[in-house]
């Protein structure tokens, strides 16, 4: 059952993802789900592998969706590569359809398998990357703002810090909490 659910999530992901490379990439699985379960064989095998393609496409949407426009550029390139090869998977299964001898033995589920782990571990290489980057970011822009925050607080007895409401919201919760810890930090050494 739950690989009916991933399924099910991976097909709503394809209508209402509203990112043009997670629902061309979703839509690609679908089709691959739904010839796996016509033609594959090793029920449990084949169950094994919708499941693990479904749960790749879902944490690439769910990583999309949490980071908006600064993630774009780190999961656009796997998408569409996961979507070529998934692509010409579908296209090698109809040309081998038309042949005499039919699917026979044509698909090989743990080579493919192994594929799709190998993407599921460069989305996981890609959030890793992605999330250091912000953090790098944070603190650069916090460094910035406490060599400001120490000439202008000088001049005058407090200061005021103000942080966009889009830009916690676009930053992944402990980014977020280590910020708000170094600016009390500054703040708290900076009066002292």
């Amino acid at each position: 059952m739950p690989a009916l659910n991933a399924c099910l999530k991976v097909a709503d992901i394809a209508e209402v993802s509203g990112v043009p490379y997670v629902e061309n990439v979703a839509k690609v699985a679908v089709v691959i789900f739904e010839f796996l379960a016509e033609k594959g064989e090793n029920k449990e095998s084949t169950k094994e592998l919708c499941e693990s393609i479904a749960n790749t496409i879902i944490v690439i949407d769910t990583l999309v969706r949490m980071q908006g426009e600064l993630g774009a550029a780190y999961f656009m390139g796997i998408c569409g590569e996961m979507e070529g090869y998934l692509q010409a998977v579908v296209q090698n299964w109809k040309d081998i359809k038309h042949k005499p001898r039919g699917l026979e033995g044509a698909i090989d589920i743990d080579g493919f398998r192994d594929t799709i782990q190998t993407y599921r571990r460069r989305v996981d290489d890609l959030k890793t990357d992605f999330l250091i980057k912000i953090t790098g970011d944070c603190l650069l822009d916090v460094m910035q703002m406490h060599c400001l925050l120490k000439d202008h607080s000088r001049e005058k007895e407090y200061f005021v810090i103000r942080i966009a409401k889009n830009l916690l919201q676009s930053v992944p919760g402990f980014v977020a909490v280590t910020v708000a810890g170094i600016l009390f930090t500054l703040f708290c050494s900076s009066r002292g």
